[in-house]
């Protein structure tokens, strides 16, 4: 029997709604919590693989202005007070982390661990993409059964039944110190950015009420009665036709999508059926998926990838060959030829227009590409050369 009568969510934005943090932050943040509560015990069956409720969650906003760090802190001291699992907050490197889940794994048989970092910046630090933190992490949100980690010094970890959960917080300027590499696949695509610029209107003295507290401890009891559950999710029948319907016509529109979102898009199933879990969860323990669940998951994420892009304005994308190898393909697809202006448009999110101009020079001194002049027109045409 549940404690909030409306559902662990809604009691939870309930509870927060006159916290000044936009209400995505609070929802999102709530679903992060979800997630860890249910940990591994659930899953999905999808046949060829399991889909287990981890989620990588980021709030991205400016500094102190929608206040993303308090947001996470309500859902975090939550978690923490039912006491349904640990939560680690300090910076770590891939050995270190490694290190933990196997340790985690000697004690209770399950590599399990609920990362939050107020501060991304100081979990994911500069070196963390070399340093193979990125990597290991990216590796791990499917869950592997069993998975071997090699250290330097410590031997081999020996992780097994891994569930990693992540709630972080950061300002745009730390994602434009992306490598480009990480947010065209790999990371980024696993992970849901939440971006906000507008806080809900200030409150100078915000003041729990006796019904706040009373709703505060009906969610700490359904947060424990969640992390109770256990078991495979199942589909009901209108479950299963609305996402079979929704899955086979977003599909198709993969490649029109915006480049830089486009891994997402095409792993964005994954990320419906995961959301679907915890609004299941959220609202009954009868571990069925309703239609509704697939509905509101497609809302939910339909609102967040409305100002997704914007999280990754400024990124700079590595300077390589792969930018030359894309352009030679670009101009084959247009039948060997293709205009500037159209060249321009197709790699906008990938260079401005003096480093294109850079990368045509090299092309057409390489002779693999000749560029063609319309004076009448006043257009440029590149065209490849045998």
């Amino acid at each position: 029997m549940r404690s909030c009568k409306s559902g662990f969510l809604q009691a939870y934005l309930d509870y927060t709604e006159a916290q000044e943090s936009p209400e995505l932050f609070h929802l999102w943040s709530a679903v992060s919590i979800i997630s860890a509560a249910l940990g591994r015990k659930c899953y999905l069956n999808r046949g060829y693989f399991v889909c287990y409720p981890n989620q990588y969650i980021i709030l991205v906003s400016e500094s102190a202005r929608c206040r993303k760090t308090t947001a996470a802190d309500i859902a975090v001291k939550l978690y923490r007070e039912a006491a349904v699992g640990t939560v680690i907050m300090e910076k770590i490197t891939s050995a270190s982390l490694s290190r933990y889940l196997h340790d985690a794994n000697q004690k209770t048989g399950e590599s399990n661990c609920y990362i939050y970092s107020p501060e991304l910046g100081t979990f994911l630090g500069s070196d963390s993409y070399t340093s193979g933190l990125m990597l290991l992490i990216t590796t791990l949100y499917g869950c592997p059964p069993d998975w071997e980690y090699r250290t330097k010094t410590q031997g081999t970890d020996t992780l097994k039944n891994v569930f990693v959960n992540i709630l972080g917080c950061t300002i745009p300027a730390w994602l434009s110190n992306m490598p480009g590499d990480m947010v065209e696949g790999g990371f980024s695509s696993r992970t849901i950015f939440v971006v906000q610029s507008n806080p809900r209107p200030p409150r100078s003295r915000p003041t729990i009420t006796t019904k706040q507290l009373a709703l505060y401890e009906a969610l700490v009891k359904d947060l424990r009665t969640i992390a109770g559950l256990s078991g495979e999710f199942k589909w009901s029948e209108k479950a299963e036709i609305c996402f079979d319907d929704w899955y086979d016509a977003d599909y198709q529109r993969i490649d029109s999508r915006d480049t830089r979102l486009r891994a997402y898009y095409a792993r964005k199933g994954e990320h419906v059926l995961k959301l679907a879990m915890c609004l299941s969860a959220s609202s009954s323990g009868d571990m069925l998926i309703q239609e509704y669940d697939i509905l509101n998951a497609l809302s939910f994420l339909k609102q967040v990838e409305l100002n997704m892009p914007t999280a990754f304005r400024g990124v700079s994308f590595s300077q390589s060959t792969k930018h030359m190898d894309r352009i030679m393909s670009q101009i084959q697809e247009g039948g060997g030829k293709i205009e500037h202006a159209a060249l321009l448009r197709k790699n906008r999110f990938y260079l401005d227009r003096e480093e294109l101009a850079k990368v045509m020079s090299t092309l057409m001194e390489s002779n693999l590409v000749r560029m063609e002049i319309d004076t009448t027109k006043g257009r440029k045409t590149y065209r490849l050369l045998e």
